[in-house]
This record gives structure tokens, C-alpha cells and sequence, in this order.
């Protein structure tokens, strides 16, 4: 078995405290190479779990990226033209919250596309998870990760799925192994009032059993998470794990979720546990600046 993170819009994490910022601009910032796929396969390897991260990236920015390759990420880059768009990310604001700015980045041609689905055929094999992670790059049809996750079924490989917006409902379309939507996302496919638990139950359930989706995992923010298994119709619902030290950043969290979650697999835990897992990595990767690389 093996882990391949797809992440197609990748990106430079840009993260400065807001009182540097307005002293120097984007001077003192570190830049990271990111993109939410990315960010499972730097968690996983945390946890000394191998994967494989496809990544699209601007040919400006390929040596940045080829340097998160370490004794458990193996990169494969598809280098296209222009540069990787920049997040940056505002943290220790007065208001006491985090403010975001995101670029739009590349723009994808049915070329590179293609180049992507030509890697996943020969990489992807019975018994694999693949791990679709983020938005979609300018050009790219809002199909594209549906049809991506078809392949990769039809090679025998569990497919996660973790995106918003019309991708998402496009995606669904494929009827992935899992999705991970927010309370956010999972009102873009159900367009239901979501205000309360048996509400949200009963949105995953029908979701899952329309598309036949083994597991939705909602994330619920400090509100912890529900995991729904549509093998034995049974719902899990797990609390946020609590706040041991200062928050530095939450870029990430869901991102950690989703590697938590193939940590548990991997290492043979139960449902339950491996939902605790994904809380686990989750709540650890609030403690980092550099989204993915938890201590756990």
C-alpha cells in the first residue's frame, strides 16, 4: 500500500506576525512550499509515514519545492509556466484573529493535465490511497478531479477528497473512498440548514448513501468533528482535543485531519481511534507556523 497526495494549485505559505508586517512589510517572513496536499504528505512524514506528493508547480518556484523531499516525501513535480501563488497569512492580530490574502497563482493547460493523469496511471495501484487535496488551478475544468478519481478507482486505489466548491460537488460525482468537508463545504453540496448535529447527520447520510462515499468526515472547527461509515450506517462524533499551549497558526488543521486519518489506517487503529488520530494531528498542527510539520 501506498500514499499519494495530489495537490494541483499549489503554494507559498507566506506567515508573519501583524505587528512585523506593519514594521517591515514581508521582510522577516518565511516562505514555505505548500499547497494542502502537501501539507498531509509533510504531517505523514512527521509520523514517519511515506508518501508520494504529485505536486503542479510554477516553474519559478521548482527548486523550493524540490526540497520538501526527505527520507518519506517523495516528490514528483510538474513544473508549469509562471509562478506558484503566495498565502499570506496575518497571525497575533489585534482583533485576535488570523487574516488571510490569497493569489490566484499559475493557469493550467490540458497539456499539463494531462501530465498529471499520465503519472497517477503508472504510479496508482490496487490497495493505494490517493489523497486529493485544495483547488483547482485557473484552467483547470471543474470535472478535473472527477474524472482523476475515476481513474485511480479503476486502478483499485481508495480515493480521499478534500476541496470545495463546484469541484467538490463535481468530485462526489466519482463516489470517492472519503470526503472531508466543513460545515462550509457541506453546505455547498446540500444547500440545507446545518445548524445543529442531528441536521448535519442527516446531510452526511444522504450524501453518502447517494454517491455510495464509505466515510464523510465533517470538521467542525473548535467543535471537534463527526465521522459518518456508511458500511453499518453508524455515526462518531469526537470533541476538539484540548489547548495545552499558545495557537501560532490554524493553516493546516484540515490538511492534518486528513493525514491523521491515513495515519490511523496505516497503523491498523480501529475507526474510533483513527478518528482520534485525525484530531490528534489536527490539534498538534495549531502549534506550528509551518503547516503540516507537527510534533506529535
Amino acid at each position: 500500500m501506498k500514499i499519494i497526495t495530489v495537490t494541483l494549485n499549489t503554494a507559498v505559505d507566506v506567515t508573519v506576525e501583524e505587528n512585523e508586517y506593519m514594521e517591515s512589510g514581508l521582510k522577516t517572513a518565511t516562505e514555505t512550499a505548500a499547497g494542502k496536499g502537501i501539507n498531509v504528505s509533510r504531517a505523514l512524514s512527521c509520523a514517519a509515514i511515506p508518501s508520494i506528493a504529485v505536486a503542479m508547480v510554477g516553474r519559478e518556484d521548482i527548486q523550493m519545492f524540490e526540497n520538501i523531499g526527505n527520507e518519506y516525501i517523495k516528490p514528483v513535480l510538474i513544473p508549469v509556466a509562471g509562478s506558484t501563488r503566495r498565502n499570506i497569512t496575518l497571525t497575533h492580530c489585534s482583533d485576535g484573529k488570523e487574516h488571510h490574502t490569497r493569489e490566484k497563482g499559475f493557469s493550467v493547460t490540458t497539456e499539463d493535465l494531462d501530465k498529471v493523469t499520465k503519472i497517477l496511471s503508472d504510479t496508482v495501484n490496487e490497495c493505494d490511497f490517493v489523497a486529493f487535496s485544495g483547488s483547482l488551478p485557473v484552467g483547470a475544468p471543474d470535472d478535473t478531479y472527477e474524472d482523476m478519481i475515476m481513474l485511480c478507482k479503476k486502478q483499485g486505489a481508495k480515493v480521499i477528497l478534500d476541496t470545495s466548491g463546484k469541484p467538490l460537488i463535481k468530485g462526489i460525482g466519482a463516489g470517492p473512498y472519503l470526503i472531508k468537508p466543513n460545515l462550509e463545504e457541506l453546505f455547498e453540496i446540500t444547500g440545507n440548514d446545518l445548524s445543529n448535529t442531528d441536521s448535519i447527520e442527516k446531510a452526511v447520510k444522504d450524501i453518502s448513501g447517494q454517491h455510495n462515499i464509505s466515510y464523510i468526515l465533517t470538521t467542525l472547527s473548535e467543535d471537534g468533528a463527526v465521522l459518518y461509515c456508511l458500511e453499518n450506517d453508524r455515526t462518531l462524533k469526537i470533541q476538539a482535543t484540548e489547548l495545552t499551549q499558545e495557537i501560532v497558526s490554524s493553516v493546516g488543521c484540515g490538511d492534518c485531519t486528513v493525514a491523521g486519518y491515513l495515519a490511523g489506517i496505516v497503523n491498523g487503529m480501529d475507526i474510533k481511534k483513527t478518528l482520534s488520530e485525525a484530531m490528534r494531528f489536527a490539534n498538534a498542527n495549531l502549534y506550528t507556523a509551518v503547516p503540516g510539520e507537527i510534533n506529535l
